[in-house]
């Protein structure tokens, strides 16, 4: 089912007593389609109910008093600033008379009537840049003045620029555009890299535009704005001026650190942005982007290995093939190899220390003294040593190294081993020995772990030799004994510290009895 509407454009209320009205209706369905249209003319008084049909549709009217708001219609025209004309209708009753007028001498009335009629308005163009009205007074007998308008746009604002878009190279240089104008205007810009002059004018002139070189690799534009003293009207202008020829230097392309943590830099030279690139973990970059010129600082951690390591970093930008590649060389470590203990004393008993070493490389037992055994003899970087030593047999204090070395023998370090000595031992065997008469030399055996002395009271003997170290056996001579009467010496064997002290005694037989007279007869004389 489609709904019907009734637009009702014009409609007409008059005060005469018989007047004909016109009514322009159109009925459209939802769906939009137009399908009916028409005009009704009613006829009759004022307070008459007409009925008049069109199609299927009936209207009941009931004629009213004329308003004078709608004796001319439209109200307004509005009109281009260009000359022409345009027309009002006045729905004035018959034999209504009415004259229009216009003020303004711009528009041009040449239409007066009665009745049902055209008022038609001649317009010449506007040359002014603002808008401007002209009303039309239309007098209508015995209804009064209805004031109608014509509204005439102003005078179009025109700048115009030549070329709109100037192209020039990166080298510093100008530029130049051509401006044509109605109107004063200025321009409005905020470029480092430009200068336009004039910065003013009207009609027609040249603007030149000087820009300086462009060290950037990058295209650039400036734009700047030609805009109405009035403010209502503006154009854009550009400048586009290429890039440089792109580059990327770096200074230096490689350093060379120690072991030690550190900083260090090196600078980038560029007219194009780059970015750095680094799978490193042992350094840091700072910054990792950039454009133009840029120191770059690199943070490296301690290299605590013995071996030396490289890392590159690398600078690329968004142009294909600008780059470069720096390197960062670090030195190993300094070969160490630290023992703890480096010194030890230890009692005259056998037993075991045990020894920290701390080293970042492959070491050996060099050497060591043969009272003690070393276990192991050779590793790689950090290691407990043991250190096995014999008893001390003898009184003196003894010490003993462990030597040490880094392969290639480029770091050495020693163990000090002290040792007490033990306590003194002696003995002598046999404690006692027999001999003959005869003149001879008999042996004592001396066992002691220190150095010892002999000494004895007799005369008749002479003991080879008096002193002596650890085992050993000394002599004893003794003369002959021509006593019959057997005799004795008592030998003291002594250590050197005289803390020990042992008695052996010599026992010499006597000589066998014998008896002579000498001589054998003596000559007496006779006295007594």
């Amino acid at each position: 089912m489609k709904k019907l509407y009734i637009l009702l454009l014009f409609a007409g209320f008059y005060q005469a007593a018989d007047a004909q009205v016109y009514i322009e209706r159109e009925v459209v369905s939802s769906g939009g389609d137009n399908f009916i249209s028409g005009q009704i003319i009613l006829t009759s008084t004022i307070g008459e109910i007409a009925t008049e049909t069109l199609g299927n549709m009936q209207f009941h009217m009931t004629q009213g008093f004329q308003q004078s708001g709608g004796l001319v219609v439209p109200s307004s025209r509005y009109v281009s600033y260009e000359g022409g004309v345009t027309s009002f209708m006045v729905l004035a009753p018959d034999s209504v008379n009415w004259v229009a007028t216009c003020a303004e001498d711009w528009c041009e009335i040449t239409y007066s009537g009665s009745g049902i009629g055209t008022i038609t308005a001649t317009y010449t163009s506007n040359e002014l840049f603002v808008p401007r009205s002209a009303n039309i007074l239309v007098d209508v007998e015995n209804i009064g003045t209805v004031i109608v308008t014509v509204h005439q746009a102003r005078f179009p604002i025109i700048i115009d620029g030549y070329p709109n878009v100037q192209s020039v190279s990166a080298e510093a240089g100008f530029t130049t555009f051509s401006i044509t104008s109605n109107t004063s205007w200025r321009v409005v810009e905020n470029i480092d890299w430009i200068n336009i002059d004039p910065m003013v004018g009207d009609s027609i002139q040249e603007l030149t535009v000087t820009y300086d070189t462009n060290y950037s690799a990058y295209e650039r534009t400036g734009e700047f704005i030609i805009i109405a003293d009035s403010l209502d009207y503006f154009i854009v202008l550009s400048v586009v001026q290429e890039g440089a020829t792109p580059y990327l230097t770096i200074n230096p392309d490689t350093i060379n650190v120690g072991s030690g943590s550190g900083s260090t830099a090196f600078s980038i030279e560029s007219n194009v942005n780059w970015m750095i690139d680094t799978n490193e973990v042992w350094f840091d970059v700072n910054p990792e982007s950039g454009s133009n010129m840029q120191v770059i600082t690199i943070d490296y951690n301690e290299n605590i290995s013995i071996a030396p390591r490289s890392g590159i970093v690398s600078i690329y930008s968004d142009i294909e093939d600008i780059g470069d590649t720096f390197v960062i060389n670090q030195d190993g470590a300094f070969v160490y190899i630290v023992a703890d203990p480096e010194f030890a004393e230890v009692n005259a008993d056998s037993g075991t220390i045990s020894v920290t070493l701390t080293s970042n490389a492959e070491w050996i037992v060099n050497e060591h003294s043969d009272w003690f055994s070393i276990n192991p003899l050779s590793a790689n970087g950090d290691e407990t040593l043991t250190i096995t030593y014999e008893s001390n047999p003898f009184t003196v204090t003894r010490s003993g190294k462990v030597f040490l070395e880094t392969l290639g023998g480029t770091v050495t370090t020693s163990i000090t081993i002290i040792q007490s000595g033990a306590e003194p031992t002696l003995a002598v065997t046999p404690l006692e020995q027999q001999v003959g008469h005869q003149q001879g030399s008999i042996d004592f055996n001396v066992s002691s772990n220190t150095g010892w002395t002999v000494a004895t009271n007799a005369n008749w003997l002479e003991i080879d030799p008096f002193e002596g170290y650890l085992d050993q056996d000394f002599t004893v001579f003794y003369d002959e004994n021509l006593l019959a009467a057997s005799r004795s010496a008592t030998i003291t064997i002594s250590t050197t510290d005289d803390i020990l002290e042992f008695e052996a005694i010599l026992y010499q037989s006597g000589a066998p009895p014998t008896i002579s007279v000498s001589p054998s007869f003596q000559e007496v004389g006779f006295e007594a």
